[in-house]
């Protein structure tokens, strides 16, 4: 989908996704888009 903000859905899978990768002892990312995918 398009992303239009963060919202608390987004803030819960970032969260889980960064608590997996420092347990791991790996990087995250997040990967945006410019300008946004609608223009």
């Amino acid at each position: 989908g398009n992303f239009d903000g963060i919202h608390l859905g987004h803030k819960k899978v970032f969260s889980i996704t960064w608590g997996i990768a420092q347990k791991a002892g790996i990087p995250s990312a997040i990967l945006t888009f410019e300008p946004h995918p609608r223009q």
